[in-house]
């Protein structure tokens, strides 16, 4: 059985990351208006590592040989 890549584990939480800080305050601007532009930016993104590390694990778990 091969083990995981980290490398693609790591890209997937930068990318995530990345995607929630970017693009988080505007899907959601009623939060940014309630908690501050830092705060915001730094729950985005971590919400979006969180969702992008269960899509990653999802399609792991998917394509993994048995």
């Amino acid at each position: 059985m091969k083990s995981r890549i980290p490398l693609r584990q790591a890209a997937c939480l930068v990318g995530g990351t990345l995607f929630g800080v970017a693009f988080g305050d505007k899907l959601f601007p009623e939060t940014e208006a309630m908690f501050g532009d830092p705060a915001t930016d730094i729950f985005f993104g971590l919400i979006g590592a969180f969702f992008a590390m269960i899509a990653y694990e999802t399609v792991a778990m998917l394509f993994r040989p048995d």
